[in-house]
């Protein structure tokens, strides 16, 4: 995919809650939830983020996170 399809599909399904805040991320801002959508500038890689828990749920386990984060991606 390139730029131009991944804010295609996304208008498609979000209608007019995607927002562009840079040319390489899209936002989608909901009552229930925040989707959103990082692609490099070299566009080898796309990431979508999404909370899957309440910040208040996840801060005991945010040491945990960061660090397994860390190894993973080095």
């Amino acid at each position: 995919m390139n730029l131009l399809e991944i804010t295609q599909t996304l208008t498609n399904i979000f209608g007019e809650s995607v927002e562009t805040p840079s040319p390489n991320s899209w936002q989608i801002e909901r009552d229930k939830f925040r989707l959103l959508v990082l692609i490099s500038d070299d566009e080898t890689w796309l990431r979508i983020l999404i909370p899957i828990a309440p910040k208040e749920d996840a801060q005991p386990f945010f040491d945990k996170l960061l660090e397994a984060n860390f190894d993973v991606t080095l």
